[in-house]
């Protein structure tokens, strides 16, 4: 059933999650353990925080999860709660920090902080971590990736932007229509292959839309909509996290 496959394909995502954040706090403990000697107190300062942010949101992502699962049951509904959307794209923001410094990737959330939308944080947290995996995966070193939103008529739009690789026409159709394997990134990184699809149909799931904008060498921008039932929108704000 596509339910039962939903199901597998967003625990398999969750795995990989899961091992993304212990690869960031054991590659910055490796990074401490080898070169505290040689690193300002401000640095180790740094390196200190990251570990720490990474250690709590992993088991926050696996205390979440846990929740989720047990709401859920034998069904897989979009659990809508009221969500800052701002505060949930930085916690991806911090969850790819050390995959972004090893490229020395700007990572910037544009999105407004008073911004809130009813959606499923686990779902959407996934579809998030997902496009942003794969912005760096496709990204040059030095380049930049900005998180936006913005309201038309009854639906706020998502977007991610990079400066990467980019896509042929082809490229974004198989992207949208099947479950193509995985190509390697800029650093030859490896991928899974299946998250795209999942990605769209989380998104179908709170009646949403998705699309993809991108030229080969021109980076790529995957926008996501979602109906706009119970958005809040204020005023606009910035703010920037270099690493």
């Amino acid at each position: 059933m596509k339910t039962d496959l939903l199901k597998d394909r967003l625990l398999q995502i969750m795995s990989h999650d899961v091992k993304n954040l212990f690869n960031t706090i054991l590659g910055y403990s490796d990074l401490l353990k080898t070169k505290y000697k040689t690193l300002d107190s401000e640095k180790l300062g740094e390196m200190i925080s990251i570990i720490d942010h990474s250690s709590r949101n992993c088991f926050a992502l696996i205390d979440s999860l846990s929740d989720w699962a047990i709401v859920q049951g034998d069904k897989f509904n979009p659990q809508l709660q009221k969500t800052n959307l701002h505060d949930l794209v930085q916690k991806i923001v911090e969850l790819y920090s050390y995959a972004a410094l090893r490229k020395e990737i700007q990572l910037i959330n544009s999105i407004d902080y008073n911004l809130e939308v009813s959606l499923d944080t686990m779902m959407i947290m996934t579809v998030l971590r997902n496009f942003l995996s794969n912005a760096i995966k496709f990204s040059y070193h030095n380049g930049n990736i900005d998180f936006s939103a913005r309201i038309q008529d009854n639906t706020v739009f998502i977007s991610i932007k990079d400066n990467g690789i980019g896509m042929t026409n082809e490229e974004i159709r198989n992207l949208l229509t099947s479950n193509q394997t995985s190509k390697p990134g800029t650093d030859n990184e490896k991928g899974q292959g299946i998250g795209f699809i999942l990605c769209k149909d989380l998104i179908s799931l709170h009646n949403g839309n998705l699309f993809v904008e991108s030229k080969p060498n021109s980076g790529t921008t995957i926008t996501f909509s979602i109906p706009k039932s119970s958005v809040k929108f204020f005023h606009f704000s910035l703010l920037s996290v270099y690493l």
